[in-house]
């Protein structure tokens, strides 16, 4: 492993990681532990950090690249991202299975 540092103080974040909805929704019952858990599958192998100099790496394709401009930081959004795709697919559910009972779906009043 080769490690480089940021160049031109601009890097890109790296893409999430798929993470099944189940595992997110265990997370989310696990509150601010289940925030880091689900932090770490987001984002596994794409992120390191080094406790000898506190530094963040993030992996691009050859080699690691340290995190100089604090992209590491921001990539929290991609919890609060995750469990906004789950809250909107339940909601989604829910409203499917009002029509299917002929009651109004969520979010609507008849």
């Amino acid at each position: 492993m080769m490690a480089v540092d940021a160049i031109n103080g601009k890097a890109d974040p790296p893409e999430p990681n798929e993470v099944p909805s189940q595992f997110v929704l265990e997370c989310l019952a696990a509150e601010s532990e289940g925030d880091g858990m689900l932090f770490a599958a987001l984002l596994q192998n794409k992120l390191l950090y080094a406790t000898s100099n506190g530094s963040w790496y993030v992996w691009r394709k050859h080699a690691w690249q340290r995190d100089k401009v604090g992209v590491v930081p921001g990539l929290v959004r991609y919890v609060t991202e995750r469990y906004g795709e789950e809250i909107l697919a339940f909601e989604a559910k829910i409203d499917e299975s009002k029509q299917e009972n002929g009651r109004a779906p969520h979010g609507r009043v008849d």
